[in-house]
C-alpha cells in the first residue's frame, strides 16, 4: 500500500485559558441571569430562525450591491 501523501496534522494547544478563573464564571453566570430575568416574551424558535434568516439574506445582498 503507497504511503499517504499527506500526513495527518495534530496541534497541541496550551493550558486552558481564562475560562476556568472564578471571574470569568461568575462573568456567565451573571449573563445567563440577566438572560433568564429578562421579562420579554419569547418566541417560537421557528419565529427566531425566520428572523436569522432574513438578517442573513439582507447582508447577503447589502455585500453584493457593494462597488468593488
Amino acid at each position: 500500500m503507497p504511503a499517504r501523501a499527506k500526513k495527518p496534522t495534530s496541534v497541541t494547544l496550551g493550558p486552558p485559558g481564562d475560562k476556568e478563573t472564578p471571574e470569568f464564571q461568575a462573568l456567565l453566570k451573571a449573563k445567563v441571569k440577566a438572560a433568564l430575568d429578562n421579562p420579554r416574551p419569547p418566541i417560537p424558535a421557528a419565529e427566531a430562525f425566520a428572523r436569522l434568516d432574513e438578517y442573513i439574506a439582507a447582508y447577503k445582498l447589502s455585500r453584493t450591491n457593494e462597488p468593488a
